[in-house]
C-alpha cells in the first residue's frame, strides 16, 4: 500500500525517529486522520522488544492505532488481530509499518470522519467589529482590537481541532470572544460544545445574559442548559423521608415546610431559585447525591429534577457546566463510559474552559479524599440518632426483618466507641496544628505523627467493625424484605463509611504513597462566635497533568483555555506544566496573549494603607466601615467595593 497517500511526511518522520529512539524495537503510537483520511497527527504511547509492545486500549480514543513490526514482516500477529477486533468494534483503524516507515499494511480502515464545515474567521469577527450586528444594538459600543484577534484564534482552534492557551485581560470581552463562535460552530456543524466555567455564579452569567446577547448580535436561537452539580438540585425522595421526621428538627421545620411547599411548583428544584438560603444543615439532609440515587427504583423519577435537567441537556447545543461537574464526567469516561456515550454529561468533543486558570486547583479538589468527624457523624445518624429524647434511624427497620437482630446491641456500642476515638484524633490533630492552619504528613513531620497515626488506627478499627457488624445484620433479612429502601440506603452508608475507613488505610501508609500529600486543614466550625475549630484529614494528588491529557485534550477535538490570568513571568509554561497540555506541545497547542483595553498606567491609583488595623482586630470592621465612606466621597461616588466573604 502507497505509505504516502495514507500518512503525512511530517507523521512518517516523527514515527521513524521514535522507532529509532527506542533501538529499533516495537513502538506504540495513535493518531487521527484529516477529511481527506490522511493520518496526520500522532501520539507516542508505549515502547517494547523486538516481538511486543504494552497497551492500554480503554485510555486510546484516536481515530488510528499505529505500531511497528521490526521483523519487517507486516502481516497480523494473533494479537494484533486481537487488536484489530477492537478497533473495528470502534470504528478505529489499525496500520502496521516497518522500521524505516515506508510501507505500510492497512488491517481495519478507520472510519472516515465526517465533513467538518469550517468557520470564516473574517465573517465570525464582523459580528463586533464597526458596523456590524453589535454595534447596531449597543449604544455603548466600542470595537476592541484585542477581542477580534482572540476571536480569530478561538475560530483556528476550532477549524484546526487545536488547543487554544488564551490569556485575555480585564476588559478584552472574551465571553463573547467565544460565545460567537461557538453558536455559529454547533450550528454550521451539528456539533455540542461544553462550556466549563469556576464559579456558578459566573454559570449564571453566561446563561442569563452573556448568550441571550450572543444570540441577539448573530441573529440565531440555540438551545442552551446550564447543568449544576446534583447537590444543588431537591431531591424529592430524601424531601418526603425528611417531612415525615420533621419532629426531630423542631428548629428547622419553618425552613422545611417552605422548602416542601417549594418543590411542588418550581421547575428547577435548583437552591439557587429559593427566595431564601436554607440552613446548610437542613440542605444536606434533602438534596440529590448521586451515590444515594435509587434511578429507576425511585417512586419519584417521573418528577425528578435531575433527571429533568439531563432530559433537557441530551439534545441541547451548548452545555453550561462548571468544572467539579466537568471532571466527574469525565471521572466516569475514564473508567470506562467512553467518550461516545452519555456519562454525568451527554457526550461531547468541544471544550471552552472559562476561568481556566482554576482547572488545577479543580481538578486536584475533584480528586481529592477528604474525612470528617461531620461527614463519618452524618452517616452513623442516619443509621441510629437521638434527639430530644426521640430516637429514628435504619436500624429500626433493619432489626425488625433481619434474623440476625442479635447484632444490634454491639452496634450501638461501635457507634459510641467511634464517637469516642473520633473526638481523641481530633485533638491529637488538632494539638499538631496548633497556630497553624495546615500540617502535612511527611518525613520531616514523621517523628510527631506517631500520635495521630495510632488514633487514625483505632478508628478505622471501629469503622471496619462497625461496617462488618451491620453487613451481618443485612446479610440475615430475606430477599423480599431487601427490596425495602431502608436496607437500600443502609448498603449506600456503608459504601461512604468504608471510603472513610480506606482513607485512614492510607493515612496508615503514607510513605508508601509518594504520588500523594496527606495533610491536616483546621477549619473554623460555622455558625459560631467564639473559636471553635475543626480538623479535615485530606489526601492530595500531587500531580494531575496526565490525567488531564489523557482524559481532556487527548480525546477531545478542541479545548478552548482562557482566563486573564494564565501567564507566569509572561509565559504560559508554568500553568501548562501543571495542567498536563506540555504533553501536547507542539503543532496542537496555539497560545496567545490578548491585553486588556483599560489604560491602568493612566487611569488607576494603587494604594495601600497604613493606618489599617489586622482583619482579626476587634477595631477593623468599625475601622472599615469609615474608611470606605472616606473613599466613597473622595472618589464621588465612583466606586466598586470588592469584598472576599458576605
Amino acid at each position: 500500500m502507497d505509505i504516502f497517500s495514507r500518512i503525512t511526511e511530517s507523521v512518517i518522520t516523527t514515527f521513524r525517529e521514535s522507532i529509532q529512539d527506542a533501538s529499533g524495537n516495537e513502538v506504540f503510537a495513535t493518531g487521527n486522520i484529516n477529511e481527506d483520511s490522511i493520518l496526520h497527527t500522532i501520539s507516542i504511547h508505549a515502547r517494547g522488544n523486538e516481538n511486543s509492545v504494552p497497551l492500554h486500549l480503554e485510555s486510546l480514543n484516536h481515530s488510528v492505532l499505529l505500531h511497528n513490526h521490526p521483523s519487517g514482516i507486516l502481516y497480523p500477529s494473533q494479537a494484533d488481530m486481537s487488536i484489530a477486533s477492537h478497533c473495528a468494534e470502534n470504528g478505529q483503524g489499525f496500520y502496521i509499518v516497518n522500521n524505516d516507515v515506508n510501507e505500510l499494511y492497512v488491517v481495519v480502515e478507520p472510519i472516515k470522519p465526517k465533513k467538518i464545515e469550517k468557520l470564516d474567521e473574517l465573517e465570525v469577527v464582523s459580528y463586533l467589529s464597526f458596523g456590524g450586528p453589535l454595534e447596531k444594538i449597543s449604544p455603548y459600543f466600542e470595537e476592541r482590537s484585542s477581542q477580534l484577534e482572540l476571536v480569530k484564534s478561538v475560530c483556528k482552534s476550532l477549524n484546526e481541532n487545536l488547543i487554544g492557551v488564551f490569556e485575555a485581560g480585564t476588559g478584552v470581552g472574551k465571553s463573547y470572544a467565544y460565545l460567537i463562535p461557538a453558536i455559529l460552530w454547533t450550528l454550521k456543524n451539528k456539533e455540542r460544545i461544553v462550556i466549563s466555567t469556576g464559579t456558578i455564579n459566573l454559570q449564571q452569567q453566561l446563561y442569563e445574559k452573556d448568550i441571550p446577547n450572543a444570540e441577539k448580535v448573530t441573529g440565531k436561537k440555540i438551545k442552551t442548559v446550564l447543568i449544576k452539580g446534583r447537590q444543588n438540585y431537591v431531591c424529592l425522595r430524601r424531601l418526603g423521608d425528611t417531612m415525615n421526621e420533621k419532629d426531630l428538627f423542631s428548629e428547622e421545620t419553618e425552613e422545611l415546610d417552605k422548602i416542601y411547599k417549594w418543590a411542588q411548583e418550581s421547575g428547577t428544584g435548583s437552591r439557587s431559585d429559593l427566595s431564601f438560603m436554607p440552613s446548610e444543615s437542613l440542605w444536606q439532609k434533602i438534596n440529590s447525591e448521586s451515590d444515594a440515587c435509587k434511578g429507576m427504583r425511585c417512586p419519584h423519577r417521573e418528577n425528578c429534577f435531575v433527571m429533568k435537567i439531563r432530559k433537557e441537556a441530551s439534545d441541547a447545543q451548548i452545555l453550561i457546566v462548571n468544572h467539579h461537574l466537568l471532571f466527574a464526567d469525565i471521572e466516569m469516561r475514564l473508567m470506562g463510559v467512553g467518550y461516545d456515550d452519555t456519562a454525568v454529561l451527554p457526550s461531547f468533543k468541544r471544550l471552552i474552559l472559562d476561568e481556566a486558570h482554576g482547572i488545577e486547583g479543580a481538578a486536584t479538589s475533584f480528586f481529592s479524599e477528604t474525612v470528617t468527624r461531620f461527614k463519618i457523624l452524618k452517616q452513623l445518624n442516619l443509621i441510629y440518632r437521638t434527639r430530644r429524647g426521640a430516637t429514628a434511624g435504619l436500624l429500626f427497620t433493619l432489626e425488625a426483618v433481619s434474623s440476625e437482630a442479635s447484632n444490634i446491641q454491639e452496634i450501638y456500642g461501635l457507634i459510641e466507641s467511634i464517637r469516642t476515638h473520633m473526638d481523641a484524633l481530633e485533638q491529637v490533630a488538632l494539638t499538631l496544628l496548633g497556630n497553624n492552619y495546615t500540617w502535612r504528613l511527611c518525613q520531616q513531620t514523621e517523628a510527631l505523627s506517631s500520635d495521630l497515626l495510632v488514633a487514625m488506627k483505632k478508628l478505622r478499627e471501629d469503622l471496619s467493625q462497625f461496617t462488618s457488624v451491620v453487613r451481618v445484620v443485612l446479610d440475615g433479612i430475606s430477599e423480599e424484605d431487601s427490596a425495602l429502601d431502608q436496607v437500600w440506603e443502609t448498603k449506600q452508608v456503608l459504601r461512604r463509611l468504608d471510603t472513610a475507613s480506606n482513607l485512614c488505610k492510607n493515612f496508615l501508609s503514607w510513605d508508601e504513597k509518594p504520588e500523594t500529600v496527606f495533610w491536616i486543614e483546621k477549619n473554623k466550625l460555622s455558625g459560631t462566635n467564639n473559636n471553635v475549630w475543626y480538623p479535615k484529614f485530606i489526601q492530595t494528588p500531587l500531580d494531575i497533568a496526565p490525567m488531564l491529557n489523557s482524559g481532556v485534550y487527548e480525546p477531545l477535538d478542541s479545548v478552548i483555555c482562557t482566563s486573564a490570568t494564565i501567564q507566569v513571568a509572561h509565559d504560559c509554561n508554568f500553568w501548562k506544566k501543571r495542567t498536563g497540555i506540555l504533553f501536547q506541545e507542539g503543532e496542537r497547542v496555539l497560545e496567545g496573549n490578548f491585553p486588556s483595553p483599560f489604560p491602568y498606567k493612566k487611569n488607576v491609583l494603587f494604594a495601600i494603607p497604613t493606618d489599617a488595623p489586622l482583619p482579626s482586630d476587634a477595631i477593623f470592621q468599625p475601622w472599615i466601615e469609615e474608611a470606605l465612606v472616606m473613599l466613597v466621597r473622595a472618589s464621588q461616588g465612583k466606586t466598586l467595593v470588592l469584598f472576599t466573604a458576605y
